[in-house]
């Protein structure tokens, strides 16, 4: 079974993000509308062309600093913000939020209950790098992880 199918078996957060008995009105297309209003993609573009041109002239334009680049220009606090404010404007979170409490809820629940091993892992890649100097390895900072994720108070 695919990984989503699994956190939200009855499709239903797929289903208000659809939004099918409006062609999405309440759900994406709200969510688009939102966006769109940032720039968020406008500027994280505008960012990632000045930092590769930087780069290039630096003659430091890698695979590694591109990724990284790229990395920084999406997903920097500015732009993660900017992403909060647009969702809780949409119709995808105030048309229905008892609905949308109830499907993340699921996914949320079946997500720490089904997939802590993902969670482990990937909140490790994020943790691990400043820790490696200090002698802390990999496996005990997962390991770790996984039992906080496990834990059912973790969850509530």
């Amino acid at each position: 079974m695919p990984f989503y199918q699994e956190i939200d078996p009855e499709s239903k957060l797929k289903n208000i993000i659809l939004d099918s008995a409006n062609n999405g009105l309440h759900g994406y297309v709200s969510l688009a509308n939102e966006l769109g209003k940032t720039n968020i993609i406008q500027d994280a573009f505008d960012n990632l062309q000045n930092k590769l041109t930087e780069l290039q002239n630096n003659n430091e334009l890698t695979l590694d600093k591109v990724l990284s680049s790229l990395t920084e220009s999406f997903f920097n606090e500015s732009n993660i913000l900017k992403l909060v404010g647009a969702i809780a404007k949409s119709d995808l979170v105030n048309h229905d939020k008892p609905k949308l409490i109830d499907a993340l809820n699921t996914v949320l629940t079946n997500l720490f209950t089904q997939k802590s091993d993902v969670l482990a892992n990937l909140a490790t890649s994020f943790i691990y790098p400043p820790l490696r100097d200090l002698g802390v390895s990999r496996d005990s900072i997962t390991e770790v992880l996984k039992q906080v994720i496990e834990n059912p108070e973790f969850s509530k």
